[in-house]
């Protein structure tokens, strides 16, 4: 998996969060994919921007790779609406790496 760096708009991601750390991250982020998934969270988002897919962020770091950080899964949304359990980040207009995964 390759990525490409693209300049993008600020977009606001909303789904499910997690609070972790380089250590716990490699049981946390598999079971936060799985609960994104089991518990049809997509379906609960609401506003969502039509056909924008599902974006994995990786945010809040708290420090260096051995602090805390936060790892949200979502879908784009025009407006934020955080029901119970949903959680939003912006993510602000400037260059990013993006990776792009495909389902198969």
């Amino acid at each position: 998996m390759g990525y490409n760096v693209e300049e993008i708009q600020e977009i606001c991601i909303a789904g499910i969060k997690t609070i972790t750390d380089n250590s716990e991250g490699v049981t946390l982020i598999p079971q936060t994919w799985e609960r994104f998934f089991s518990e049809n969270i997509l379906d609960r988002i609401k506003n969502k921007v039509p056909e924008s897919g599902i974006y994995a962020v990786y945010t809040e770091y708290e420090s260096d790779e051995n602090g805390k950080y936060a790892f949200v899964i979502g879908t784009r949304v025009t407006t934020p609406d955080l029901s119970v359990g949903i959680s939003a980040v912006v993510i602000p207009a400037g260059k990013y790496a993006v990776f792009t995964a495909v389902s198969r």
